[in-house]
C-alpha cells in the first residue's frame, strides 16, 4: 500500500514552472508509470523504515499523513528525472530539489524517530548489535588470549 496517490504527485509535477500537471497515457511520464514511481518510492521507504526499527504496515493517521507527504516528494522527483531532458543532458534542478527533500525528510525521521507520533517498533534497533561489553579491547578484563568471542562461539 502505497502512502500517496497519483494526485498528490500531479499537485507537485512542474508543467513549464507552475505546479499541478495531470497524468494520462500521453503525458511525459504517463499515468502507469507515475504509478509505477510511487509503489519504488513506498517500497524504498518502507525498507527504510523497516531499518528503524517501525513495525509495518503503519495505521497511525497522523503519521500517514507525513508519510504521503514524504512519498509524494521521492515520487516527484522520478517524475521531474523522467520529464527531464533528452539523453545526457542534467536533470531539471527541480528533480533535485524533490529529491532532496525526499532523502532529508527520511533521515530526519531516522534521527528523530517520535516525529511519526505513537507508531510501533520493535524493541531494540535491528541495525545493530548491542551488548554490554566492550569487544574492541579497550576493557581491562579482556585480552587476546581470552576474547569474548571466538570462531567457535554459539549463540
Amino acid at each position: 500500500m502505497s502512502y500517496c496517490v497519483v494526485a498528490d504527485v500531479e499537485a507537485l509535477a512542474q508543467p513549464g514552472g507552475t505546479s499541478g500537471i495531470l497524468f494520462s497515457s500521453s503525458t511525459r511520464p504517463n499515468l502507469t508509470q507515475v504509478s509505477g514511481f510511487i509503489e519504488k518510492i513506498t517500497d524504498h521507504m518502507n525498507g527504510r523504515l523497516t531499518g528503524m526499527g517501525f513495525v509495518l504496515p503503519i495505521t497511525l493517521p497522523t503519521a500517514l499523513g507525513h508519510l504521503a507527504l514524504i512519498n509524494s516528494w521521492g515520487a516527484a522527483a522520478l517524475v521531474e528525472y523522467a520529464r527531464g531532458g533528452r539523453e545526457g543532458e542534467k536533470a531539471p534542478p527541480i528533480a533535485d530539489n524533490w529529491w532532496s527533500k525526499y532523502m532529508g525528510a527520511l533521515d530526519e525521521l531516522e534521527e528523530k524517530p517520535g516525529i511519526l507520533g505513537g507508531v510501533s517498533r520493535t524493541s531494540g534497533s535491528p541495525r545493530s548489535l548491542q551488548t554490554s561489553r566492550t569487544v574492541d579491547g579497550s576493557d581491562e578484563n579482556y585480552s587476546d588470549m581470552n576474547p569474548w568471542f571466538r570462531r567457535d562461539t554459539q549463540f
